[in-house]
């Protein structure tokens, strides 16, 4: 187990509790975050809020980072210290493969990260398709999803080394996943315990 924000490492994987009410978020991504969770639960037979977010941590010049997909600004990394201020102090689990990565692999990851960096959430963009537009525009709808990712999880999966087939996985399947693949828990708790001295 970690005890401080400094013990974290590039790769290592975060998973974030409800985040129905963030502050910004509008009305629909609202619903569909609170539908993801209520399936979650239903699946897993558990009635307390699920894994709701994923993120991927990434340490650019001595500064640690949390990279994700986001419904207002799609690909995205942020300060990590920004961020657990900002999303008013959740209870988080990180993950951390049993093996570490090597420095090559390391640097892969944030190289992935920043080829994303600025590609929108493809949530609409699914909707549209799915739900409006003609048949002959789903194919290509499809490409973009995987491409892009409509939910955090997909995002976070496709940063892996160790490469999962994302599509459809939820964020707390996707932290099940990794648990099955060689990975460990090594903090879960309040994120503004690892700012603690």
């Amino acid at each position: 187990m970690i005890h401080h924000w400094t013990e974290i490492k590039t790769g290592d994987r975060l998973f974030k509790d409800t985040d129905f009410d963030n502050k910004g978020k509008n009305f629909f991504m609202k619903i569909v975050t609170w539908c993801i969770s209520w399936w979650q639960n239903l699946r897993s037979g558990d009635r307390e809020d699920g894994d709701d977010h994923s993120e991927t941590f990434i340490w650019l010049d001595n500064i640690l980072h949390v990279a994700s997909s986001t419904n207002k600004t799609g690909v995205r990394h942020m300060r990590f210290s920004r961020w657990a201020i900002q999303e008013g102090n959740p209870r988080i689990v990180i993950i951390r493969r049993r093996i570490p990565y090597t420095k090559d692999e390391e640097e892969q990851i944030i190289e992935m990260v920043f080829d994303d960096c600025g590609l929108p959430y493809a949530l609409w963009d699914g909707a549209k398709a799915f739900f409006g537009k003609p048949k002959d525009s789903i194919k290509e709808t499809l490409l973009e999803l995987e491409d892009r990712g409509m939910i955090c999880s997909e995002t976070t999966a496709k940063w892996d080394i160790d490469f999962y087939f994302w599509p459809n996985m939820l964020p707390q399947r996707l932290r099940e996943l990794y648990m099955e693949n060689d990975a460990s828990e090594i903090y879960n708790n309040k994120v503004l315990n690892l700012f603690k001295l």
